[in-house]
Parts: structure tokens; C-alpha cells; sequence
């Protein structure tokens, strides 16, 4: 009996063990004097064996100016530190400023022969699988400002960044073999006035190896749409021709906002959903709105998410199906990180929990692709001068008080029918966001009545009967669809004239 209680006491151990997060922490070079780690971790990959590859960029020598007056760091590395499945440092390299300037080490990627390149500066750099060099190649005379790197799965990879002036910007983009021969260089069909150049590192290589690219287009004022800044999604196909560019613009009600990010992830049957962030240009808010594309580029479905963060920097689809946005607040050292999740639906569930309690040394999540793992995903920081690499799997699901509201009642509209306004009447038990909206028979939107955070207890909304042109609409039969959060009520009524 003693023997079977102790058993079942040791599975049930074993259990809570392995359902816990698990966190590990490296030093890489405890053994070189240098100064300033703070990015000693830039980003990080899984492999295909299944370890990880981290790449990190420091300095190492602090000197004085020629009048003794201030400091300044020399001698700028960039390395790349592979770690095993069972989390064991198995080599690192160091490149100690041979490129000149500023090495800005980005892109970290694995290749189909299981060697690692990795951009430094405006050259692109590999490694073999043991971490031994074998190659530079300059590439900046075709891309200036480099920023992702990408691996086909049958050999070679591209390489993507811009080209141009501060204010006008050409999306490039340059495919290489596994040698570091260049065998295409591509220029996007036409410039991009004032890119915002900081979302270019959000692109991916999908697996029907189309290549995306998302990011947020700066024009001239719309009144029509109440913004300056439209997100847009380019695909190209292997050979570096454009597929399709769509600019997204939506009539809104909404008070003037801007488009500050926006992140994509590989739904199935090659689909594509972009998640972008809109700041309030007058309120100081800041939502979210999905947008769903099929393989073409149409779009096939939009959500909205009041009060979600700044600062993406990635979205992908896990293994059980749900979706992942994380990122953190540009301060400090990404102090602020956070994690949105997703069902296959795209309704917001809840929160994945950080192992790691974050403060002004510590840096949150920097890769720039997620890596599922169990039902959860890996991500990685740094408290220098270490780094640490850890698996996120407590999810808490959204609390009643954020985001879903109950209602007391349906929607109540009267009179019904009606010609030529009628009155929407429901019930908040508590404040919400709340989305309310009049779709015709075949499901076009007509007119958002409401799109604001309301506070607890009754509503009266009147509908004129006009559309969002503030054009009559026609007799027939109307939805009002009333959203908040996850939960959706929908009532009809019928317009007589």
C-alpha cells in the first residue's frame, strides 16, 4: 500500500513538474571582460534538431575622447551562441567590429544545410553547424538598411530590406544560395513615400514559400477615413515578383486614429491574418483590429480589440490552434512584456503568464518568429550579462471585468417595423467596450452606431436610417449586431417605406 501511495505521489509530482514553465540562464562569455552586454541578446531561433541559437551584439571597450571629457564604447562584436536540447552551450562566436561602424547584428536564421547566417551591418555572414565562418558577402549596394533574412526548405534563403532617403523608402529584396551566390535581386514595383521603416523586420516566409511583408503606408490626411496611415500587406513569390499589395481602408465613425503597427501570421489553407495596432490621434487609446486574407489577398473577415498594448513584435499560430501576439513597451530594456492569445477564431481568450518578473535590467521578447512548443511557445531575454531562454505555458483566461460583458437582454428595438428611425435598447451589468452595427441582407456593413467603451446600466441608440455616407437606406430587413469582447447578440428588424 506504502509502495503504491509513494507511486502515485511521484506521477503526481512529476505531473505538476512538467506542466510548470521551465526557464534557463546563460552566460556566454564569462570569461572576456566586456563592458556593456545590454543587448547580449537580440534574438533567438529554434533549430531543427531541436536546440536554439541565440544571436547577441555588445561592446567591449570603453575609452575616453581626445579632450577627456566623455565616453564612449569600442570595438563592437556580434556572436552567435548555440545551445542543445538539453539546454547546454555548445559553441559561440565572436566577430569583434571587422565590418566597421555600428555591427547591428539582425536576422538570425538556419539553413537547410544546417549552417547559421546572420546579418552584420550591410553584410550577410555564415556559419557551419559548428559555428566555424564560411563566407561574407557584402550586400548593401542592393539593400542599404538590410533586416530579415528568410530559409527556403529546399536550400538558398532571401534577404529583405530598403533602399532609398529618409523620407522615401524601396522595399528590396535579394535571394542567395546556400554558397552566398546571388542569384536574384528584386525591387518592389514602386516607392513607398515615408515607410515606416521599423515594421520592415515584420516579414515571413510562408510555407508555400510566398513571402510577406506587412507594415503601415503614410499618406496625405483622409477626413473620409479618419486617418493618415493605412496598413498594407505585400506577397511575393519565389522568384521575387509581386503578387498582390493591399492598402486596407475602412470607413470608420471612429475619432481620428493612426495605424502604428501591424504584425501577420500564417493561418491554414494559406491564408494570412494581419494584426494592427490604432492609436486615438485625439482620445490617447489604443485598439486593435484583425484583418483576415485568403491566398489571393482578399480580404475575408475583420475583428476589433479595444485597449490592447504598443509595441508588437510578433504573431504566429501555436500548436493547438490558438494565436499568439506578444511584445512590450519600447522602455528601458523592453521591461513591459506582454502576450495577447488568440482562439482559431481570432476571439481574444486571455494572457500568457512570463516566467521571469521584469524590471529595468531585463529584456523581454526579441525574436522575430514564434517557436510553438507543447501548448504553449519559447521566448527569451536578457539580465545581463546573461541571457535566458524560456517556455511560456501558463495561460490565464480573460477575466469578466476586461473584456466579456454579459447583457442582461437581447437587443430591444422598437418600433418594429419601422420607417423612418427606430430605438436599440440594451443592458451593460458593468462598462465595456461595446461595438454596435447595422448589416443589410447580404451582410454589408451599413452603418457602426456605436464604437466606444460604455459604462454599466441601460443604452438607448437611435438608428436615422442612414448609412455611413449619410445616404437613406432602402426598405428591407436590417441586422444589429451588438459585440463586446468575445460575445456577439443579433437582432433584425425591417424598414418599411
Amino acid at each position: 500500500m506504502k509502495k503504491t501511495l509513494l507511486i502515485l505521489l511521484t506521477l503526481t509530482l512529476l505531473c505538476v513538474l512538467t506542466a510548470r514553465e521551465w526557464i534557463e540562464w546563460f552566460e556566454p562569455f564569462p570569461e572576456i571582460p566586456i563592458w556593456d552586454k545590454s543587448n547580449i541578446f537580440q534574438e533567438i531561433i529554434q533549430c531543427h534538431e531541436g536546440g536554439y541559437a541565440v544571436l547577441s551584439e555588445f561592446c567591449w571597450e570603453l575609452v575616453w575622447d581626445e579632450h577627456n571629457e566623455y565616453q564612449y564604447y569600442v570595438h563592437e562584436s556580434a556572436s552567435i551562441t548555440k545551445v542543445s536540447p538539453g539546454m547546454e552551450i555548445q559553441w559561440s562566436t565572436i566577430e569583434e567590429d571587422i565590418y566597421g561602424g555600428h555591427l547591428s547584428a539582425k536576422g538570425l536564421t538556419e539553413l537547410s544545410d544546417h549552417g547559421f547566417v546572420t546579418i552584420m551591418e550591410d553584410n550577410l555572414v555564415k556559419y557551419d553547424g559548428h559555428g566555424n565562418f564560411e563566407w561574407s558577402v557584402h550586400i548593401g549596394y542592393d539593400i542599404s538598411e538590410p533586416k530579415v533574412v528568410c530559409a527556403y526548405s529546399d536550400g538558398g534563403m532571401i534577404v529583405a530590406g530598403y533602399y532609398g532617403s529618409p523620407t522615401t523608402y524601396l522595399l528590396n529584396l535579394m535571394r542567395l544560395d546556400n554558397d552566398g551566390n546571388i542569384i536574384w535581386t528584386r525591387e518592389a514595383d514602386y516607392w513607398l513615400p515615408e515607410w515606416d521603416v521599423q515594421m520592415l523586420d515584420n516579414m515571413f516566409l510562408s510555407s508555400d514559400d510566398t513571402f510577406y511583408v506587412a507594415g503601415n503606408l503614410t499618406d496625405t490626411w483622409s477626413s473620409e477615413y479618419q486617418t493618415d496611415k493605412f496598413p498594407m500587406l505585400l506577397a511575393f513569390d519565389e522568384n521575387g515578383d509581386t503578387l498582390y499589395t493591399k492598402l486596407i481602408t475602412e470607413v470608420t465613425t471612429q475619432p481620428k486614429y493612426s495605424y502604428e503597427y501591424s504584425v501577420i501570421a500564417e493561418t491554414p489553407k494559406n491564408g494570412i491574418a494581419m494584426l494592427a495596432l490604432q492609436f486615438g490621434l485625439e482620445t490617447g487609446n489604443r485598439n486593435a483590429r484583425l484583418f483576415q486574407f485568403d491566398y489571393t489577398g482578399a480580404i475575408t473577415g475583420s475583428k476589433f480589440y479595444p485597449g490592447f498594448d504598443n509595441g508588437w513584435k510578433y504573431f504566429g499560430r501555436l500548436n493547438n490552434g490558438k494565436y499568439v501576439a506578444f511584445g512590450g513597451t519600447d522602455e528601458g530594456q523592453w521591461s513591459e512584456s506582454w502576450s495577447r492569445c488568440f482562439n482559431s477564431d481570432f476571439d481574444y481568450i486571455g494572457n500568457y503568464l512570463w516566467p521571469v518578473e521584469h524590471d529595468e535590467h531585463t529584456s523581454g521578447v526579441r525574436q522575430r518568429k514564434l517557436f510553438p512548443h507543447g501548448s504553449g511557445f519559447i521566448t527569451g531575454g536578457s539580465n545581463n550579462p546573461e541571457f535566458w531562454i524560456a517556455y511560456e505555458n501558463s495561460f490565464v483566461p480573460v477575466s469578466n471585468d476586461e473584456f466579456v460583458v454579459p447583457t442582461q437582454h437581447k437587443i430591444n428595438i422598437s418600433p418594429n417595423p419601422f420607417n423612418p428611425d427606430t430605438s436599440l435598447e440594451f443592458t451593460l451589468t458593468q462598462p465595456a467596450y461595446i461595438e454596435l452595427s447595422v448589416f443589410n441582407i447580404k451582410g454589408q456593413l451599413v452603418k457602426t452606431l456605436v464604437n466606444q467603451r460604455l459604462q454599466s446600466g441601460v443604452h438607448k441608440i437611435n438608428w436615422d436610417g442612414k448609412d455611413n455616407s449619410n445616404h437613406p437606406s432602402a426598405s428591407g430587413i436590417y441586422f444589429f449586431k451588438l459585440k463586446y469582447g468575445g460575445k456577439t447578440s443579433i437582432q433584425k428588424a425591417t424598414l418599411l417605406k
